[in-house]
């Protein structure tokens, strides 16, 4: 079970933040320090502003977030990932009869060739620092509720 997170929590995060910049601008502006020798403590209250709010946007909408991933024509969710090879990248998807497509298509024609589609899947989410900044991610407990969550809730086909 994962540590339920309330938007109250977050608020006063983002709070802490904006009174950090806040003290810093009056410094700033009093030439106390210069704004030059503030540029690391700038960078990382920004990012830790876009941090909050994208975790903010995820518990107003019940824990959840919206992804693009990969179906079979009919509508059946594949495991796909984006693969590096000596080629070039490449999308591998495992498909429900157990055989595995390689491609290299990124249109919808091109997907449906290979008998793949794109599809918008909405799944228990978080976001954490990433690249460049925060990173949404599906997973697997809700931070709204605290429950483990197995599967997406709603799937646009």
């Amino acid at each position: 079970m994962a540590n339920i997170i309330t938007a109250a929590e977050i608020t006063e995060s983002i709070e802490r933040v904006r009174e950090s910049q806040r003290n810093r601008a009056e410094r700033i502006a009093n030439c106390e320090v210069d704004d030059t020798d503030c540029f690391m403590s700038i960078a990382s209250d920004r990012a830790a502003l876009e941090l909050y709010e994208k975790q903010l946007e995820i518990l107003n909408d019940g824990g959840y977030a919206w992804f693009t991933e990969y179906a079979t024509l009919d509508g059946q969710l594949v495991d796909a990932r984006c693969v590096e090879t000596r080629y070039g990248a490449k999308l591998v998807a495992d498909m429900p009869n157990g055989e595995t497509v390689w491609t290299t298509a990124t249109t919808d024609k091109g997907l449906a060739k290979r008998g793949l589609r794109k599809v918008r899947v909405k799944r228990a989410a978080w976001a954490d620092f990433g690249s460049p900044w925060a990173t949404v991610y599906a997973s697997k407990y809700n931070r709204a509720t605290g429950k483990e969550e197995n599967g997406p809730v709603e799937v646009e086909l």
